[in-house]
This record gives structure tokens, sequence and C-alpha cells, in this order.
């Protein structure tokens, strides 16, 4: 089974093709902490993160 896990975040710069200014939201009361762990490839071998 694959799951896929999809996540936006808002940047605190312009616009890439407007010279309007970004309006961002209200500040996030949360914070995300990415875990990587090791797992196997395609071709079975141990594939480490960076």
């Amino acid at each position: 089974m694959k799951i896929g896990l999809e996540l936006h975040q808002q940047l605190a710069t312009g616009k890439l093709f407007c010279p309007c200014p970004s309006e961002l939201s209200e500040a996030s009361r949360s914070q995300f902490f990415r875990r990587l762990r090791a797992t196997s490839g395609e071709a079975g071998r141990s594939m480490r993160p960076p």
C-alpha cells in the first residue's frame, strides 16, 4: 500500500508573476518536524537519508 501526503506552506516572499504583495494569514500555532528513516530502494539496497 502506498499513501501520499501533500503539504502547503505560506512563504514570506512576493508573488512570482505579479508585483502585488502577498497577504499572509495569521501566524502558525503548530510546528512540523520531519524524521527520516532508512528504507529499502528498488534495487533492494538500503537508502539512507542525506
